[in-house]
């Protein structure tokens, strides 16, 4: 049920997939305020145009591939393209930018989701429009977005310096597996919304475990988030020095609880037929709107 979006803006704002960006630096000052991992600030920012880059790109690579010709997105793209490469690549120049300074640490965090990414985007032009890249490997596309998600919200900022050299700790990995699993049930919501759409080869989860199926195995996946809010809400209710604070509710833990409850009728609802609102503003929204309950219970 994808009709055409009629606000020029809001055109710009899905097709462009600003809210993903938006989303991707959201997730990543989230992660870090919530853990206390004491990240550079402009990670952030870099992330931000890191991400516009990244998807402007990858649709101006896919928007001339055999099958995906009809998609609005990319008949947008094409209408627009001069427009997009002119962002796209001043993204990526203000990318390098804010990121230079930190590319020890970019790289040491980024280097396998991005060769991932990449190896996710193709076919590039040399392809001839073949569909090659792991995309089409099957079991593969939900997990590899997930994975590169995680990695930019949770092991990117998590990266810090020991002894001159990038540094990983093992805390950093099992807080990266529970957003592995939350970003796992987005992109399944959105298998669900392409199953008639993906080819039968790929065998999404959608498409070996049925709609049904697939929307129990994604709301499984957001329990891990919904326990850690959970549990990290009640150990804080009590200070932990006596007399530091009264007793109370740190609501930018109890907040985000009702975002990741949204989330999950989100997915609950996901089909092939909703309106091009649904996934482009409110499940990719979802992505900010955790971060932003969070903020906002931080000032109650």
């Amino acid at each position: 049920m994808q009709v055409e979006i009629k606000n020029p803006v809001m055109r710009f704002v899905v097709h462009g997939h600003l809210v993903l960006a938006l989303g991707a630096a959201s997730q990543v000052w989230w992660v870090n305020d919530l853990v206390h991992m004491h990240a550079d600030g402009r990670l952030s920012a870099f992330v931000t145009f890191a991400a516009f880059a990244a998807y402007g790109a990858m649709r101006l690579l896919r928007m001339n591939v055999p099958g995906l010709e009809g998609s609005s997105t990319m008949i947008w793209y094409r209408a627009h393209s001069r427009l997009m490469v002119g962002l796209v690549a001043a993204s990526a120049v203000g990318a390098m930018v804010i990121g230079w300074p930190l590319r020890s640490l970019i790289v040491h965090a980024l280097w396998l989701p991005g060769l991932l990414a990449g190896l996710y985007i193709l076919p590039l032009g040399f392809t001839g429009g073949r569909p090659i890249g792991l995309r089409r490997i099957p079991f593969l596309k939900g997990f590899i977005i997930a994975f590169v998600w995680a990695s930019v919200a949770v092991v990117l900022p998590g990266t810090s310096v020991l002894d001159g050299s990038p540094f990983i700790s093992g805390d950093v990995w099992w807080i990266m597996s529970i957003w592995l699993c939350y970003f796992l049930a987005i992109a399944i919501a959105f298998d669900i919304r392409d199953l008639p759409y993906d080819p039968p080869a790929l065998r999404t989860i959608p498409q070996v475990f049925g709609a049904r199926g697939a929307k129990f195995i994604a709301i499984l996946l957001l329990i891990p988030l919904l326990i850690m809010l959970a549990v990290m809400t009640a150990i804080t209710y009590y200070p932990f020095e006596t007399g530091w604070r009264e007793p109370g509710i740190d609501f930018s833990l109890a907040l985000p609880i009702l975002g990741v409850l949204f989330t999950g009728v989100l997915v609950a609802l996901a089909g092939s037929q909703r309106p091009w609102w649904f996934y482009t503003v409110l499940l990719d929204g979802s992505l900010i709107l955790l971060p932003a309950l969070s903020w906002l219970g931080g000032l109650v």
